[in-house]
């Protein structure tokens, strides 16, 4: 069986060589463990990033007669390397009839637009998106082109003829310092519509998928930041985030059922986006007939450079326990290594992460509404965060006409 990993960061920044940070050593993808102990074969791909991957300009629609569309050439690049395995991974000790794509934070939010992408059928076979979804509003095709003018003019190719001419004379320093952002858009090409709206057409890679996201994911945002102190403070970083939503977010989140205001606010963050947006698609997959296995890390993890920060369960935290890189501090957590390693490749062996022994991983419906709570000990829990991520998908929903 192979492993295909796309790498986190925005689809902005990152790489598959990334290092463990804080001095630790090595690297953060480091495959050779996950090979080693489930004997699987793991490929970690790099593709293009920001304005280089997901430039949208209107006029490269017009470019390649047999594929008219603009945007989206970093997912264009993870599909070019799922061919890339097909055709060569044989020779590597793989099965091309076996493959799993599985990603962090923007690589798993990419695992959710591999999911519901026509040309991407049938170059993988399972799907795990650890901390990020697709079902939440993706800009159009023009808002795209917009985006793709504004740097244009920021520039200084607003005026030409021929701007992408002029755009591929600007070096990329200067693109990249242009300070307006590209993202995925619904090209109609790569994505033919909306993600929500192919989920619930039925126009998915109809594949077992795990999808989950972390306890704490919002508590990351804050680093170097001061935190909020009093209730006040909580109510004015509300309003300054998230405007005239501040007084129905702080009566869904009250700071008084938090440890302090800044507890409420960092659940706030995490929540409105990856945890409800990780939800939001692991409903809409489940509801469309998908076989969804729905998950939370919720183990606390301490980084000693980082004390006297508590980050909990952060973004991020499960990719060490998923790759056992770098080693587990504890007994405690080498078993959960070992856990969390077995149900990700029993779901890439055989489409069904339970067996083993382990700790039953009940199917996700939205009825029953049961994940696993991946910590010490795992354990399956139902609502978790219910009530919150009806709040924020009532949001994410006034997105869309």
């Amino acid at each position: 069986m192979v492993m295909v990993w796309f790498h986190g960061g925005g689809n902005e920044f990152g790489s598959a060589g990334d290092a463990i940070p804080l001095g630790l050593g090595g690297l953060i993808f480091d495959g050779q463990i996950l090979t080693e102990r489930r004997d699987v074969v793991v490929v970690t791909i790099n593709y293009r990033l920001g304005k280089l991957g997901f430039f949208a300009h209107a006029a490269l629609a017009s470019e390649d007669p047999d594929y008219p569309h603009a945007g989206n050439q970093g997912l264009l690049d993870q599909r070019a390397s799922l061919g890339w395995v097909k055709n060569n991974i044989i020779a590597f000790g793989g099965d091309p009839g076996n493959v799993t794509i599985f990603g962090e934070s923007a690589g798993s939010a990419d695992v959710c637009f591999q999911m519901v992408s026509p040309g991407s059928r049938g170059l993988f076979h399972r799907g795990i998106s650890e901390s990020g979804g697709c079902t939440t509003r993706q800009d159009t095709a023009a808002e795209g082109a917009a985006t793709a003018a504004e740097i244009a003019a920021v520039v200084g190719c607003d005026g030409a003829v021929d701007q992408l001419a002029c755009l591929r004379g600007v070096s990329v320093a200067a693109l990249l310092d242009s300070g307006v952002d590209m993202s995925v858009t619904v090209d109609g090409g790569f994505l033919p519509d909306q993600p929500r709206a192919l989920f619930a057409a039925g126009d998915f890679a109809d594949v077992p998928y795990i999808i989950g996201s972390n306890a704490d994911e919002g508590t990351i945002s804050f680093l170097g930041f001061p935190p909020v102190t009093t209730e006040a403070e909580y109510l004015a970083a509300l309003r300054e985030r998230y405007g005239d939503r501040a007084d129905a977010i702080a009566a869904v989140y009250p700071a008084s059922s938090y440890l302090n205001p800044q507890d409420a606010l960092m659940r706030v963050v995490g929540d409105s986006g990856l945890v409800c947006g990780t939800y939001d698609s692991a409903r809409r997959a489940a509801a469309a007939g998908g076989e969804v296995y729905l998950y939370n890390f919720g183990r606390w993890v301490q980084i000693p450079e980082l004390i006297p920060l508590d980050l909990r369960a952060l973004h991020g935290a499960e990719i060490a326990y998923v790759f056992g890189s770098p080693p587990p501090p504890t007994a405690d957590d080498a078993a959960l290594v070992d856990a969390i390693q077995g149900y990700w490749a029993r779901l890439a062996r055989t489409g069904d992460p339970n067996g083993d022994g382990a700790v039953p991983w009940p199917r996700y419906d939205d009825a029953s509404d049961q994940r696993l709570n991946l910590d010490v000990p795992i354990s399956a829990v139902s609502g978790f965060r219910r009530t919150e991520c009806e709040y924020w998908w009532s949001v994410y929903d006034e997105a869309f006409p």
